[in-house]
């Protein structure tokens, strides 16, 4: 039998995320001004993407509407020619 040597054991590194954290930002600097001009601007286009969001909703219930009117005025019409045309059979049939 060959002698089996274990292999050595391996640390795993740190994360790179604690790195990251502790680094400085530097000569970065937010003002409270910057983070409420880009609050607001988030404010407004969620407001804008609300709005139309309801614009959508208000004409898909117009052509919801549209649609049930149309198919409301549609099954007459079969009726009406089955009539016609029963109408015209009994008048052949008589009239001969």
């Amino acid at each position: 039998m060959a002698d089996v040597q274990p292999q050595p054991r391996r640390r795993r590194p740190a994360p790179a995320t604690a790195a990251v954290h502790d680094q400085p930002l530097g000569s970065v600097t937010i003002t409270a001004r910057e983070i409420y001009d880009a609050v607001m601007t988030l404010t407004s286009r969620v407001d804008d993407a609300l709005d139309r969001s309801t614009r959508t909703a208000d004409k898909v219930e117009d052509h919801e509407a549209r649609i049930r009117s149309l198919e409301q005025l549609r099954w007459p019409l079969p009726t009406i020619g089955a009539v016609l045309a029963l109408g015209a059979v009994l008048i052949a049939l008589f009239h001969h």
